[in-house]
């Protein structure tokens, strides 16, 4: 019996890991006609709700 709940416990509890994978998406904004670094810029997901974005630093660069 103790057997089958450590079991139990353990598949719950490897499955709740998993679900906390998360992704970092990075990346350069860049100017097309330029193709200079565009600082403060605003980089937003559409398809999220609520909306996940954020703004590039001044080399352009940004992390989400």
């Amino acid at each position: 019996m103790i057997r089958a709940i450590f079991l139990l416990f353990l598949v719950l509890f490897t499955s709740h890991l998993y679900s906390q994978i998360t992704q970092t998406v990075r990346g350069t904004v860049v100017d097309n006609a330029s193709n200079l670094p565009m600082a403060f810029a605003t980089v937003v997901f559409l398809d999220t709700d609520p909306l996940i974005g954020t703004t590039t630093d001044d080399s352009g660069n940004f992390s989400i």
